[in-house]
C-alpha cells in the first residue's frame, strides 16, 4: 500500500484499507458500473474536507503547508502561511496548547 506509507496525514494513511475492501466485498459492482452496464446516477455533493489540526486551530492556519514549508527549509514561505490567517503567531503560539 505505497499511499498509506507515503502519506503525510492520517487521513492518507488510513483510507486505502476500507477503499480496498469495499472494492474486495462489491467488485461486480463497480466492474459494471466501469464497464458501462450500469448508469450511475448522477447527485449533486457539497464536501469540505479539512485537515483536524486546522479545523482544532483557534485561527484556521494551513499548518500541513507551513510544515511542508518548514520541512523544504523555505521559512519565509512558511512565515507567510501562517500570519496569512493569525497576524500574531507568536501569541497563539504562546496561548495554544493543541500540537501543530
Amino acid at each position: 500500500m505505497q499511499v498509506s506509507s507515503t502519506a503525510r496525514c492520517d487521513i492518507g494513511r488510513t483510507l486505502a484499507k476500507p477503499v480496498l475492501d469495499l472494492l474486495d466485498q462489491h467488485e461486480e459492482d463497480f466492474n459494471a458500473v466501469i464497464q458501462g452496464r450500469r448508469p450511475v446516477r448522477r447527485g449533486q455533493y457539497a464536501a469540505m474536507v479539512s485537515a483536524p489540526c486546522i479545523a482544532a486551530c483557534p485561527s484556521h492556519v494551513d499548518i500541513p503547508a507551513y510544515l511542508e514549508d518548514v520541512r523544504l527549509d523555505r521559512w519565509s514561505r512558511a512565515m507567510a502561511t501562517v500570519r496569512h490567517d493569525c497576524p500574531m503567531p507568536g501569541t497563539i503560539g504562546r496561548v495554544c496548547v493543541r500540537p501543530c
